[in-house]
């Protein structure tokens, strides 16, 4: 399968620490234009969802001020609710992109999910 590369990434060579530190996700919420302050309002265009399967990953994309989808395909749904993810489902096959704005915002549609209790 050939891929284009994406117009924005970060790789673990550009950080120095691993996660659970927050480093690698504040880097590419600052490379797509969004502050941290933004981010954590929820103002529109400045929503920033992280995608983990991993407990460290989630609480790294937390404390970077952005939502965090939890898969539950490595970890228990327990440990990656536990971790402070916003929403959790099955696996990659439980989130499907269902729109695109002309601003670039998607809609995504969850399926196969938990939701955290409060």
């Amino acid at each position: 399968m050939a891929l284009p590369p994406p117009p924005i990434s970060v790789t673990a060579e550009e950080v120095e620490a691993g996660k659970p530190d927050p480093t690698c996700y504040n880097l590419g919420r600052e490379r797509i234009g969004v502050s941290k302050s933004a981010a954590e309002s929820g103002t529109a265009n400045a929503r920033v969802l992280v995608v983990e399967d991993a407990p460290a990953g989630i609480k790294a994309g937390k404390a970077a001020g952005c939502e965090v989808l939890g898969l539950a395909t490595t970890h228990s749904i327990e440990s990656v609710l536990a971790a402070g993810a916003d929403w959790v489902v099955k696996d990659l096959e439980s989130l499907k992109v269902v729109g695109k704005k002309d601003d670039g915002s998607v809609e995504i549609r969850l399926l196969n999910g938990w939701v955290p209790f409060a």
